[in-house]
């Protein structure tokens, strides 16, 4: 864009499963009770458009505005900012207590979501964007954890990908689950989706992976067949 040129861009999509986006979190963690929608709008309002209409700026896609010729000073603002961060990374810290054993995450895969539609043959098939398989749930685990626990994945004659199983156990809680080793992730955590071990009301060709919901104390079934 030209100096003294400012774009604004939509969201593409609603946000997916409950999800909120990276700006939204940065409010929520700096005490701002705004939604990021309305942050850009106020935003806007003070400091751009200048009394004009956010919806035509919308609509037009462009809005050229005048270069300000004054500096002004932020300093107050910026260290209220830093401030703010600052005591949102001390509560979090706080809050993360010394554990032994690893840390694990609960998720939804982007195509089978929670498994209501997993009689749906496309969904199934629907690779995983990060570990680019399907069909099949799994403990995602970093190298460094694989290889201190002796876990191991191996290329079989077929090209499929085969390895070591895991009994994982929260609460008292223990399922069976094979591994896959991925790249770039945090050593000490480990990840498993929900959406597949269910049974009823299910062909049998569909009934695959295991049910990550048997470790969520919280769970409310959805969907009763």
């Amino acid at each position: 864009l030209k100096k003294g040129h400012y774009a604004l861009t939509q969201p593409t999509i609603r946000p997916l499963f409950s999800t909120r986006q990276f700006q939204e979190a940065l409010l929520k963690w700096t005490g701002n009770s705004l939604s990021y929608v309305d942050y850009i709008k106020e935003t806007w309002g003070t400091s751009i458009l200048g009394g004009g209409s956010f919806n035509k700026a919308l609509h037009d896609g462009v809005y050229v505005g005048t270069i300000a010729t004054e500096v002004e000073d932020t300093t107050e603002a910026t260290e209220e900012t830093e401030t703010a961060v600052s005591n949102a990374v001390s509560a979090l810290a706080k809050s993360v207590k010394s554990t032994e054993g690893l840390e694990l995450t609960l998720y939804t895969k982007t195509g089978m979501g929670d498994g209501q539609q997993a009689n749906n043959p496309w969904l199934q098939e629907f690779p995983d964007p990060i570990t680019r398989t399907s069909w099949d749930n799994y403990l995602t685990v970093s190298k460094a954890d694989a290889e201190a626990l002796g876990l191991s994945n191996r290329h079989v004659a077929t090209g499929a990908l085969n390895g070591s199983y895991a009994n994982v156990t929260v609460n008292g809680v223990t399922i069976k689950v094979p591994v896959l080793i991925q790249p770039g992730q945090a050593k000490g955590s480990v990840g498993l989706s929900f959406g597949y071990g269910r049974t009823a009301g299910l062909k049998e060709e569909m009934m695959t992976g295991v049910n990550a919901y048997a470790l969520y104390t919280n769970f409310n079934n959805v969907q009763n067949v």
